[in-house]
């Protein structure tokens, strides 16, 4: 307020030689220093955020590529194991020699044989029952005949008797005098309109096959005899 009194008494003193417009202006210009002198006294103040340089960011490290794992080995394959059987041997069955006949039954009258002579013990026959391949080979045919195989079983018939049935015939032939080199074949087999009796002693040719040879009557013509082999097989 001083400052402007005194402007104010010069103004009135060169009012007349000094513009007014020039004494504005010493005015404005006196006024700008003192505010720059009092500006020099403050403290520095920061700049506004917009104002303040931008942050740098930090470094970015380079992306790291994973680790390869290596490759995983074939696996190793267990050798197998033998399986060790250790079920026990079968007992050894001690085995009879079974040689031919040297008296072998003769053929009598009605092609009846007689007792079978064969060789080593008697045997209960249920040691025969089951199903067996049949063969009967007969000489002497018209035109070279001959059956052909068929399929037969022995079965019980009950109190220790024992028949060799064809498949799908009646009847057929007794099995008697059992023993462990054969059995005894008596009965008649039909075939094509023919019938003939058979009556033999099976004789054991190895483990479940029976042979017999004899000479039979044809049709129950006790005259017309022909030859015939009878071979039965275990199956």
């Amino acid at each position: 307020m001083i400052f402007l009194y005194g402007i104010e008494g010069i103004l009135q003193i060169e009012e007349e030689t000094v513009s007014k417009n020039i004494l504005l202006g010493l005015v404005f210009f006196g006024m700008m220093m003192i505010a720059l002198a009092g500006c020099d006294n403050k403290l520095d103040m920061p700049l506004p955020p917009a104002m303040q340089p931008p942050a740098l960011a930090p470094p970015v490290a380079p992306p790291v590529a994973p680790p390869v794992a290596p490759p995983l080995a074939p696996p190793v394959g267990v050798p197998p194991v033998a399986v060790v059987d250790t079920t026990p041997p079968p007992p050894d069955t001690p085995l009879i020699p079974i040689g031919d006949d040297p008296n072998p039954g003769k053929p009598k009258t009605g092609g009846k044989t007689g007792v079978c002579k064969l060789p080593g013990p008697d045997t209960p026959g249920d040691e025969l029952v089951g199903n067996y391949m049949c063969n009967l080979d007969i000489k002497g045919l018209p035109f070279g005949f001959k059956p052909p195989a068929f399929g037969c079983r022995i079965v019980s018939t009950g109190n220790g008797k024992f028949r060799l049935a064809p498949n799908g015939q009646r009847g057929g032939f007794a099995v008697t005098e059992t023993k462990l080199s054969g059995f005894k074949l008596d009965g008649k087999y039909g075939f094509s309109g023919q019938k003939l009796q058979v009556n033999t002693c099976m004789r054991a040719k190895g483990p479940g096959k029976y042979k017999g040879s004899g000479s039979g009557i044809l049709n129950d013509d006790k005259k017309n005899r022909v030859k015939y082999t009878m071979t039965v097989t275990r199956q």
